[in-house]
């Protein structure tokens, strides 16, 4: 994905958990982060959640290979931009 996203122009990182970029200092500098919902330990939505809970607006794209009926409704609300279902284009 980086390097997907370092082809059309973007700059971004990567962070092999949602507690590696908790303890970065990038996080403050994110214009938008797109999270898997199925990361290890703490999972995307959970992330997104403690962002909140911190004063962090900043907007989210969840990603998932898992097709949970409950889970879309639950995301938009709770303020994520959109939920890609993989594979996407």
């Amino acid at each position: 994905m980086p390097d997907l996203l370092g082809e059309f122009g973007f700059a971004c990182d990567a962070f092999a958990s949602a507690e590696e970029f908790l303890a970065s200092t990038q996080g403050g500098l994110a214009s938008c982060l797109i999270l898997d919902v199925a990361m290890p330990a703490m999972t995307g939505p959970e992330l997104h959640l403690e962002l909140k809970r911190r004063g962090d607006r900043v907007p989210v794209i969840f990603i998932t290979a898992h097709t949970d009926p409950a889970l879309l409704p639950r995301l938009i609300p709770q303020g994520a931009v959109v939920c890609l279902i993989k594979p996407f284009s």
